[in-house]
């Protein structure tokens, strides 16, 4: 009796076990919203043909988000045709429209969440509290792939040459995948983000891979320059101040 109840425990504890190193991956395309018309822009003509090429390139910019029950990672997978194409400044363009650049990790345990990026010629580690952004839940659904996805909408401020201005945030959210995680620093949400977006650049899920190897890591970003959010943020002001005086 002792070694039955002695194997169910081993059985039990092995699931958990599993359950919690069980990965899913999500892929995600970029796109834009935005009708790029130099008349109706009040933009010039070579602005707009930039901003059409810039649009066009997003085609080739893909993200990878991977995540067990207890943390996630967030990158670009780039996917530019050429060597050419990795430098223009259309290429450049498409990849900073939209959330800001960089790998984010979120750990639940620690309620933390560490944004590497380069401002500048710096790497940064900015490290910040899990889950700063005021959702509002609604009742609107639609499907996404074999997805049945609620809506949650926010508005966030950013820092800009300008000062700060308000985005607004629409998330698609999925309650089958009860895990709090979405692109970039959108979480906190009852469900995985599918589609998230930011102003008019939208992040769309196109590939979803359930129950990932067990080989597979997520590894916490530890290179750059470690510093608060606010401190982070102080320091953007201070640069667009400074760009401002030329």
């Amino acid at each position: 009796m002792k070694t039955k109840i002695y194997i169910i425990t081993l059985l039990l504890a092995i699931n958990i076990l599993h359950s919690q190193n069980t990965y899913t991956e999500i892929i995600y395309k970029k796109k834009s919203a935005y009708n790029v018309d130099a008349k109706s822009n009040n933009v010039n003509e070579e602005a707009a043909k930039l901003l059409k090429a810039s649009f066009s390139q997003m085609n080739n910019v893909e993200y990878k988000l991977l995540f067990n029950k207890k943390e996630s990672y967030f990158t670009e997978l780039s996917k530019l045709e050429s060597e050419n194409d990795s430098k223009s400044l259309s290429a450049k363009l498409s990849k900073l429209l939209g959330i800001e650049q960089g790998n984010y990790y979120i750990s639940l345990p620690k309620k933390e969440l560490l944004h590497q990026k380069y401002l500048a010629s710096d790497l940064f580690l900015i490290k910040t509290d899990y889950n700063t952004i005021k959702w509002e839940l609604n009742n609107t659904i639609k499907n996404i792939g074999d997805y049945k996805c609620n809506k949650a909408t926010a508005t966030v401020e950013i820092e800009t040459v300008n000062g700060k201005v308000g985005k607004k945030i629409i998330a698609w959210y999925c309650p089958k995948l009860n895990y709090p995680f979405g692109p970039g620093k959108y979480v906190g949400l009852p469900g995985v983000i599918l589609e998230l977006q930011y102003d008019k650049i939208i992040y769309s899920a196109s590939k979803i891979t359930l129950n990932k190897p067990e080989k597979t890591e997520i590894t916490p970003p530890k290179k750059g320059i470690k510093i608060s959010r606010k401190e982070y943020d102080l320091l953007t002001k201070n640069s667009f101040n400074l760009y401002k005086k030329y």
